[in-house]
């Protein structure tokens, strides 16, 4: 698709690639985009997105927690529910 930026097809084009790329820059200042070098192997781009992906997904997973029927605390034989957050250790 031309958009006629230029008397020549060539020549619009690379101008809109270059209004796209301004476009883009504006968005990742904006909104803190990470920049993802993809001059390298899809294998080595796919890893590393990979890994940027994991880091936001711990940073707001919350922390898994199990239910636990428990006595309560007047004495009198009633329970309650007790909940039991696991907090992910790392070595």
């Amino acid at each position: 698709m031309d958009l006629g930026l230029a008397p020549d097809m060539f020549d619009s084009f690379i101008r809109y690639q270059k209004k796209l790329r301004d476009q883009l820059v504006k968005l990742q200042s904006k909104y803190k985009f990470e920049l993802v070098n993809a001059n390298r192997s899809v294998n080595t781009v796919h890893r590393d997105l990979r890994a940027r992906v994991q880091r936001v997904l711990e940073r707001h997973t919350p922390p898994k927690q199990d239910a636990v029927d428990v006595p309560d605390s007047t004495g009198n034989g009633n329970r309650q529910t007790v909940a039991i957050t696991h907090k992910e250790t790392t070595s």
